[in-house]
């Protein structure tokens, strides 16, 4: 449970805080829009606290505006969460904070150049509200001081090792992804079965990547921990040539019919499945509350789709193509 004497209001909480959010009546009116500055006024008029977003946005922008509504609602669940479900939670919110230490390491080696600025901008407001304990990261300068300031061993010994960006992330992913899990193996059956799939369906589309390049070997990047596949599909997915080719491997298992023709944007369709239904359940545990803030995810990502959209000229058949819902 989420707290036994809190959850029933915690749970009411968070279905009053997401009926504030925008619908997918409201997606769709957005999508509508002629040009990005109708669309802004038109997001602002019914999201009332994004007063600060320029008409005349950029994508980084939009984006930092978007993760100051999730962060306010991160504060406000993080003092009702106790016990066991304070270390999932802390877990859970671990992504974020390693997707700083990225974009930070990789502004030190020089990776990070485009709009450096703003992403510092987007760091700040994580730090200033959730990762105090990486307060002044986005002001250092070399390596050793950003491992100076990162407390556990196993992310250190990531960052120091000599690898490239993609082996570097996927390290990081995969420790992000095994350590939640072992959080989650007796204290959350529902949360630990769909990061499972979440874990099968990402060794998917990273073996299907690596396929692309056949001096990689799917075995040195994957997360051992299957709940649906095997390795035995894993080494059938690394030879294709084509998404057909990955469908006709898949037709047989737990996950046919997923992938259709955009492989993230179809697995990130069948995760948003799962969580509006754990969401709208009346379920009294701490699935609920991931639940609420994977959706919050989903519809930031949303927003950005449509806005990015009209910026580049698609029409509304082709952004709708690309939504998550």
């Amino acid at each position: 449970m989420i707290n036994s004497k809190n959850s029933p209001s915690i749970n009411s909480k968070l279905k009053a805080m997401y009926s504030k959010k925008l619908t997918k009546e409201d997606l769709e009116d957005l999508m509508k829009q002629q040009n990005l500055k109708e669309a802004i006024y038109l997001l602002k008029s019914k999201v009332y606290n994004l007063e600060n977003l320029p008409i005349d946005a950029k994508r980084l922008q939009i984006e930092k505006q978007l993760d100051t509504m999730i962060i306010s609602d991160i504060s406000k669940m993080s003092k009702y969460i106790h016990g066991k479900n304070k270390k999932i939670w802390d877990l859970y919110l671990k992504k974020y904070e390693l997707k700083i230490i990225k974009i930070v390491w990789n502004n030190i080696i020089g990776i990070e150049s485009n709009e450096l600025e703003q992403k510092e901008e987007n760091i700040l407001v994580w730090i200033n509200e959730v990762f105090k304990n990486l307060k002044n990261i986005d002001k250092i300068k070399t390596k050793d001081e950003v491992i100076s300031v990162i407390k556990e061993d196993d992310v250190k010994d990531i960052l120091i090792n000599n690898i490239d960006i993609f082996e570097r992330e996927n390290k990081l992913d995969k420790l992000y992804f095994e350590e939640l899990l072992e959080v989650l193996k007796g204290n959350n059956k529902q949360l630990y079965n769909i990061i499972q799939e979440e874990i099968d369906l990402i060794n998917i589309v990273w073996t299907y990547r690596m396929a692309q390049y056949k001096n990689l070997n799917y075995k040195t990047f994957i997360i051992n921990n299957y709940k649906y596949i095997s390795d035995i599909l894993l080494e059938k997915i690394q030879e294709v040539d084509s998404i057909n080719e990955l469908q006709e491997i898949l037709k047989d298992t737990h996950y046919k019919n997923i992938i259709k023709d955009d492989i993230e944007k179809d697995i990130k369709r069948y995760l948003y499945k799962k969580y509006i239904r754990i969401f709208n359940s009346n379920i009294l545990d701490f699935s609920i509350v991931i639940a609420y803030f994977r959706l919050l995810e989903f519809k930031k990502e949303n927003i950005i789709t449509i806005l990015e959209g009209i910026r580049y000229g698609l029409s509304t058949p082709e952004i709708e193509k690309r939504m998550i819902y």
